[in-house]
């Protein structure tokens, strides 16, 4: 199995209920919309801070371009929303680990493009999405998966890719928890 056919297969179930629980991106209110990009913080930062310092991510050629916190960080702060605490991010810094925390951080690239269509077909073409557009006019999915494609996957490398994408999931879906406290 292609490693992202695994990824895909390994965290489908993760990924729903992360996307339920986000209510599709379908948010009615900016306080939603601004929950959301709180949960979001929670994550970010350290995600992106563990994958700029690994080596294995930083064999992408554009890595830096990819990262999304700061405007996260500033979406944020055009609401008005303090940043939140964030949940702690640790893991091993083994072959595979940053593909599949990457794996989780660009495929919600896809999610933000449909977020912010959501966000104007509700009313709320003011809200900040410099977080969800990011990148929007590049093609990072496609040059993404074809890096995630030529790793060299042995199946320690693809079980290592497998966890810490659930691993990323779970974190996700704890910082929604928090968000909502």
């Amino acid at each position: 199995m292609r490693m992202l056919e695994r990824l895909r297969a390994e965290t489908a179930e993760a990924h729903e209920d992360l996307d339920r629980r986000h209510e599709g991106g379908q948010f009615v209110r900016m306080e939603d919309y601004g929950r959301f990009l709180e949960a979001q913080a929670r994550i970010f930062p350290a995600a992106e801070d563990h994958l700029a310092a690994s080596a294995e991510f930083r064999t992408l050629s554009d890595w830096s371009e990819r990262l999304r916190a700061q405007a996260l960080m500033s979406d944020l702060k055009a609401l008005g929303r303090p940043d939140p605490t964030p949940i702690a991010f640790r893991f091993h810094d083994r072959p595979g680990v940053a593909a599949g925390i990457a794996y989780v951080l660009e495929g919600s690239r896809l999610g933000g493009k449909l977020i912010a269509r959501k966000l104007e077909q509700a009313g709320l073409g003011d809200a900040p999405v410099a977080f969800l557009t990011q990148g929007a006019d590049r093609r990072f999915w496609p040059s993404f998966t074809r890096w995630l494609e030529s790793r060299e996957a042995d199946e320690t490398y693809a079980e290592d890719a497998a966890a810490a994408a659930r691993a990323t999931f779970s974190l996700f879906l704890l910082a929604i928890q928090k968000a909502a406290e």
